[in-house]
C-alpha cells in the first residue's frame, strides 16, 4: 500500500486534533453598559478584558451594567437580601453605604456564570473617582476597586452559583471556609454574602478585593488566588490563575503520536523496498 505525504501529513494532522490537549481562550464577557456614564465605559472595558484573560471556562457571560439610586448613607449596615450580593463603604463618620450590588446570577446547564447584573449606587451622597490614573483622593470611593469586587461576583465568587458553594462548608466560628485543590479562605458568615472575611485570624485577609467593606481613598486589585479560585471551583483550566497551555505530560503524549506515525511510514517504506528487490 503506498501512502503518499499529502497522506501522511492528512493522518498527522487527524491525529494531533485528536490528541492535542484543548487550549481554553477563555470566558467571553458580553457588557451592556446601559446608562453609564463614558468615564465608566471606559475603565469597564479595560476590566472586563482583564478577567476574560484570566477566566478560562468557555462559557459566554453577560454583564448587564446600571447606574441606580441604592440609598444614601446610614448608621446601620445595609440588608443583605437573598441573591444579591452588596459591596459596602465605610466612612469617618462611622457610616455605611451600598456602594454596587450584583445580583440576576443565571447559570448554563453546566453550572458556570452566563448572565449577571451590576449596579453602581449613583445616588448624590456617594463621592466617587473614576479616574485610574489620578492619585487616589482619600474622600472619595475608587470605582476601579469597586469594579472589579462586583466583577468577581458576576464571573461566580457566589454561593448563588451551585458549582462554587459546593466547595463552602462551615469554618472557625461562624466562618465559612471555601477550599479547592489545596487551597484554602475563610469567608464570612452567609447573612454577608459571598465575602472574604478581613479579620487577621482565621485565615482572613484583610484589605483582599473581596472583602465585604472599603474605606475612602482605599485601593484593592484582583489577585492570583482570585482567578485559581474561581477557575478551580468552575473545573475550568485546572484551577490555574491563567488559562491552561499543555503540560509536558500532554506534549509528550502528542510527540507519541508523531512518533507511532512516522515509524508506521518508515516501516511500510522498507517493506516496499524489499518487494521492489525481490
Amino acid at each position: 500500500m503506498r501512502i503518499s505525504w499529502v497522506k501522511l501529513v492528512g493522518m498527522l494532522v487527524a491525529l494531533l486534533l485528536l490528541f492535542i490537549p484543548k487550549i481554553c481562550l477563555g470566558m467571553n464577557i458580553i457588557h451592556n453598559f446601559g446608562n453609564l456614564a463614558d468615564s465608566q465605559r471606559v475603565s469597564l472595558s479595560n476590566y472586563i478584558t482583564a478577567w476574560e484573560g484570566h477566566i478560562c471556562c468557555d462559557n459566554t457571560l453577560t454583564i448587564d451594567f446600571f447606574n441606580a439610586d441604592l440609598g444614601g448613607p446610614s448608621l446601620e449596615l445595609p440588608n443583605m437580601k437573598a441573591g444579591v450580593e452588596l459591596f459596602i463603604g465605610t466612612s469617618e463618620k462611622g457610616e455605611f453605604i451600598t456602594l454596587a450590588e450584583t445580583d440576576q446570577f443565571q447559570p448554563d446547564g453546566n453550572g458556570e456564570p452566563t448572565h449577571a447584573r451590576i449596579r453602581f449606587n449613583n445616588n448624590l451622597g456617594i463621592p466617587w473617582q473614576c479616574d485610574f490614573n489620578q492619585p487616589l483622593d482619600p474622600n472619595k470611593y475608587d470605582f476601579f476597586s469597586v469594579a472589579h469586587h462586583e466583577l468577581c461576583h458576576a464571573c461566580g465568587f457566589t454561593v448563588n452559583y451551585n458549582n462554587f458553594s459546593s466547595h463552602v462548608t462551615s469554618g472557625p466560628a461562624s466562618f465559612r471556609t471555601f477550599t479547592c485543590d489545596g487551597f484554602t479562605v475563610n469567608l464570612e458568615p452567609d447573612t454577608f454574602g459571598t465575602h472574604v472575611c478581613a479579620d487577621s485570624i482565621f485565615s482572613c485577609i484583610p484589605g483582599d478585593l473581596m472583602n465585604r467593606l472599603i474605606d475612602k481613598g482605599v485601593r484593592r486589585r484582583p489577585e492570583q488566588w482570585h482567578f485559581f479560585a474561581l477557575n478551580c471551583a468552575f473545573s475550568c483550566s485546572k484551577g490555574n490563575s491563567v488559562c491552561d497551555a499543555p503540560t509536558l505530560t500532554e506534549w509528550g503524549l502528542v510527540i507519541l503520536v508523531v512518533l507511532i506515525v512516522v515509524s508506521a511510514w518508515v516501516v511500510m517504506r522498507k517493506r516496499k523496498a524489499v518487494r521492489i528487490r525481490a
